[in-house]
């Protein structure tokens, strides 16, 4: 059996997930019950639910806290102990004010079913690291410290989110995917790999006018060469995620020549 809050609220408390599984509409979780003996070892969230504080396995026990579908708001989540115990949004959205994934194990956010977001409020240590797969966004605001996986969308909130070091987890952030800084900041006060270029989605006229779809969070310009052996910078971008237009004018007229959109990381342009 499985436990599934398809429309359940409980108040806040402290809920621990381990052992056994129930399954079915659930407006009576214990406080205290959830994980401990007698209580289920994996919490499906497939509906609305809220809660004040989870605590996801302990030294002894293992649990998993999964949201499938639903939307769920915690004020204090953990996740310790047990390094099979984890935290996973495969499809809707989780909301946390603190999360504190400490047991080892990889957060994951993204799936094949639909878009999964995990939104944070406040501060979140993730010892195993974060993986955002394609479909999944990190948003929201406050600090996140450990290693994070992009393949996804990084999409700030105001006043953003401080990838840094804290709870002796380096922050180290490789990004495959997009960030997008229209609502908010992303300062990366750790290490910061970007494995995406900027993209020209099109071209018109002449002389020439590009759009750029920018890569957030990082420095983007334009470069020009005469024979794509030695480059020049012609103009700087926004690194917002979003797109950009370079003027015709800022483009150099003859002699032809070739141009790209580079951001900073990628070792590259396009």
């Amino acid at each position: 059996m499985k436990l599934t809050t398809a429309c359940s609220w409980a108040a806040a408390s402290l809920l621990a997930l381990s052992t056994t599984t129930t399954r079915g509409f659930s407006p009576r979780l214990s406080p205290t019950g959830v994980g401990l003996p007698g209580g289920p070892d994996e919490l499906v969230v497939d509906g609305l639910a809220a809660y004040g504080a989870v605590l996801v396995g302990d030294a002894a026990h293992a649990g998993r806290l999964v949201v499938r579908g639903g939307c769920a708001w915690v004020s204090d989540l953990k996740c310790e102990g047990d390094p099979a115990s984890r935290v996973a949004v495969e499809w809707g959205s989780l909301y946390a004010q603190r999360l504190a994934v400490t047991n080892g194990s990889c957060t994951l956010v993204g799936g094949t079913n639909g878009p999964a977001t995990l939104t944070l409020s406040g501060s979140a240590v993730f010892s195993g690291g974060l993986l955002v797969l394609p479909g999944g966004t990190l948003a929201g605001w406050g600090t996140v410290a450990g290693a994070v996986a992009n393949y996804g969308t990084i999409a700030p909130g105001a006043p953003g989110l401080v990838f840094t070091n804290g709870g002796g987890f380096a922050s180290v952030v490789t990004n495959y995917g997009a960030v997008c800084c229209t609502n908010g900041s992303a300062v990366f006060a750790g290490v910061l790999v970007n494995r995406a270029a900027p993209e020209v989605v099109a071209g018109w006229g002449w002389p020439p006018s590009l759009a750029v779809r920018t890569v957030g969070g990082v420095r983007n310009w334009v470069e020009w060469s005469p024979d794509m052996r030695s480059w020049a910078w012609l103009e700087d971008l926004p690194g917002d995620g979003g797109v950009a237009v370079v003027g015709g004018e800022a483009l150099p007229r003859p002699p032809p020549g070739f141009v790209r959109a580079v951001a900073a990381g990628t070792g590259g342009g396009q």
